[in-house]
């Protein structure tokens, strides 16, 4: 059976044999698909753990050419991970953790509405956090 709370939640189409995704989980699902790039995830880390760097720094970094730079930071802008700020000839790029932090916190709770056991009692439960119960070896260091 379908599930139909509202319009903002994912549901089954029984008919069409497919998940409906909501137009505002699809940002989501496009950062997702966005950050599982080892690229991009490493340009992600480079800037937030070292700041603001320019274009020239990014390329030089990877050691990866202008095109190809330039397709990684226009998607990771495109989605607002990070921003960019054009300072005469240069573009600096920053990331934003605050806008990859909210699409995962939506994310859990699009999986807290599919499985509210795994995350609701969580660690304070002494479950793993993949729903398992803990092994022995786990339980024995408590």
């Amino acid at each position: 059976m379908a599930k139909t709370n509202s319009s903002a939640t994912m549901r089954i189409d029984e008919r069409k044999k497919r998940i409906v995704v909501p137009k505002a989980h699809q940002q989501y699902l496009k950062m997702s698909a966005c950050m599982s790039d080892v690229t991009r995830l490493s340009i992600v880390y480079l800037l937030g753990t070292q700041g603001k760097k320019s274009f020239g720094e990014i390329a030089a970094f990877f050691n990866l050419k202008p095109p190809t730079m330039t397709h990684h930071l226009r998607i990771l802008t495109n989605l607002g991970i990070l921003s960019k700020e054009k300072t005469g000839r240069l573009v600096y790029y920053q990331f934003e953790a605050k806008v990859l932090f909210k699409a995962y916190k939506e994310m859990a709770a699009v999986i807290r509405e599919t499985r509210p056991n795994v995350v609701s009692r969580g660690a304070a439960a002494g479950e793993r956090s993949d729903g398992h119960e803990p092994k022995k070896s786990e339980t024995k260091a408590r």
